[in-house]
């Protein structure tokens, strides 16, 4: 589902009128919680299961490598926007969302090996939320553009931070061996998901 336009995300927040900048700014970081169709708002009324709880033979930390990996890809990420180098933001973001992350797969997948189901539940809430958070920073979705203005590049900085907290949030449900496994392995593998991710030319 498409995004809403600049014109009515501005009209929307009264910017023109109504808003100084400071409260601009935590409006927007407010509607990009729940830019990919109210994944936050689920967050807020409560978890709402879509799949049954199955564990995994893996162990946490097999699915969490390419969820720390995207961390380091955010701050690619951010680095484009605030260069605006627009055709590599895209190439990232997709490099989150597909090959070689499949992040919403993943992050959905480690929800499962939490073995209490109320921690299950709380995990996969907040996996689906931060995958469409990450799916918003497609300015062309989100936007509708081909080419941001700096006012939808400081909501896409915003956006930036809001993944990374969630995803720092996330990683705090599980055990912290898991995490410094996961943490390892991820930088491990960084310098080859880097040679296809960060040498990006335009």
């Amino acid at each position: 589902m498409a995004g809403p336009s600049e014109a009515t995300l501005l009209e929307e927040l009264g910017y023109a009128e109504d808003l100084d900048r400071d409260e601009m700014g935590a409006e927007i970081r407010k509607r990009f919680l729940i830019a990919g169709g109210g994944a936050a708002v689920l967050g807020l009324l409560g978890f709402i299961p879509t799949s049954s709880h199955r564990v995994p033979e893996e162990p946490s930390s097999y699915f969490l490598t390419p969820v720390i990996r995207s961390l380091f890809i955010l701050d690619e990420i951010d680095y484009s926007i605030k260069k605006g180098r627009w055709k590599k933001e895209l190439d990232l973001v997709q490099n989150i969302l597909a090959k070689p992350n499949y992040f919403k797969k993943n992050i959905m997948s480690a929800a499962q090996t939490l073995t209490n189901d109320k921690d299950w539940k709380t995990a996969e809430g907040l996996g689906r939320e931060i995958s469409e958070n990450v799916r918003a920073l497609d300015y062309r979705e989100f936007f509708q553009t081909e080419s941001p203005t700096d006012e939808q590049g400081k909501f896409l900085l915003s956006g930036v931070q809001e993944c990374t907290e969630k995803i720092n949030q996330y990683l705090g449900l599980f055990p912290p061996s898991e995490v410094r496994k996961a943490q390892a392995e991820a930088d491990r593998t960084k310098p080859a998901v880097a040679r296809d991710t960060f040498d990006y030319q335009e």
